[in-house]
């Protein structure tokens, strides 16, 4: 298994990256790379020759804030720089969303191509119904499965 593949490269991307390089436009130095964190003007990511990336211009103006990348999303990147250039960001096959605050229609991508979410919860007082249901319900509406986790139990 390659380092992309521990990564969670799967046919999924690998299927986008081919299309993509059958086009007349596309650039041979792109590599793919995966966003382990976003800090609002630069990503850290694995996978590329460097740790730090950032949007291109083409993209800083074009992406819209759900579309820009998250923690788990797949980019190409231009990595011969100090810090990568994201030139693309892959299509999600997950993706955990939640109202953005303070917006009744604006979306926020918490993280991208996770397969299972761990949600975490108190057995004692603090356990909430409800509040477990509208987690599950994120997570199964992310096309991830929810894994229940009670801790607390003494």
């Amino acid at each position: 298994m390659n380092k992309l593949e521990t990564l969670g490269y799967t046919r999924f991307f690998k299927k986008q990256f081919d299309e993509l390089h059958k086009q007349d436009e596309f650039r041979q130095d792109l590599k793919p790379a995966r966003v382990l964190s976003d800090r609002r003007d630069t990503y850290l990511i694995d996978g590329a020759a460097v740790s730090i990336a950032e949007l291109s211009g083409n993209l800083l103006h074009r992406l819209n804030a759900e579309q820009r990348p998250v923690a788990g999303d797949w980019t190409l990147v231009d990595d011969g720089y100090d810090r990568a250039i994201i030139h693309h960001v892959f299509e999600r096959q997950t993706a955990l969303k939640r109202r953005a605050t303070g917006s009744e229609n604006i979306r926020q991508i918490l993280a991208a191509n996770v397969n299972t979410f761990f949600i975490v919860t108190s057995a004692n007082r603090d356990l909430n119904d409800r509040r477990l249901e509208r987690y599950m319900t994120l997570v199964w509406d992310s096309g991830a499965d929810p894994v229940i986790v009670l801790n607390k139990i003494d």
